[in-house]
């Protein structure tokens, strides 16, 4: 009886087994079954996220001198968007500043502008190659992340500073 007790938990954990989900953080995303899932901010290099200099490119080709939310910054228990200026120089807006609540429940991140209304923030891998870069001063970025929900959708680098 005993013997039939082991080898039906086996049959039922190799049954199973591949319905468990596999999590991976790297750079401060958390990857389950190696798709993006969420960012955990506690484990950022820096909390503040930035779009590329190719969607910078793109927005000054179409002589466009705003992007709507280019800055995230990570906390605790809350994000804040900044607008970008980037003409005639590249610069935040602080004035735009917009905070959200984040949560994350069954490896799915939500967000919300008053904690009561909850939004999905969909996410995926735009490039997980390392590359240094910046101008005097290099630094890495790590990767670039897409970020989609009903109040932003953009690419966004995480970037850290040397050593991390």
């Amino acid at each position: 009886m005993t013997k039939r007790i082991i080898l039906a938990l086996l049959y039922m954990m190799l049954s199973f087994g591949s319905g468990f989900a596999k999590e991976e953080l790297k750079w401060g995303v958390v990857f389950i079954n190696g798709k993006a899932a969420y960012v955990d901010p506690t484990q950022l290099d820096m909390s503040a996220l930035s779009i590329p200099d190719y969607v910078v490119d793109n927005y000054k080709s179409k002589n466009i001198k705003i992007i709507p939310k280019g800055k995230i910054n990570w906390f605790s228990d809350n994000i804040y968007t900044m607008d970008i200026q980037v003409i005639p120089s590249y610069n935040w807006i602080f004035e735009t500043r917009k905070t959200y609540k984040y949560k994350v429940e069954h490896n799915v991140m939500f967000l919300s502008e008053d904690g009561k209304t909850w939004e999905v923030l969909q996410m995926s891998v735009v490039d997980d190659k390392e590359k240094l870069i910046g101008d005097k001063l290099k630094y890495p970025r790590h990767m670039i992340i897409h970020l989609k929900c009903k109040w932003f959708e953009n690419d966004y680098e995480l970037i850290g500073t040397m050593g991390s």
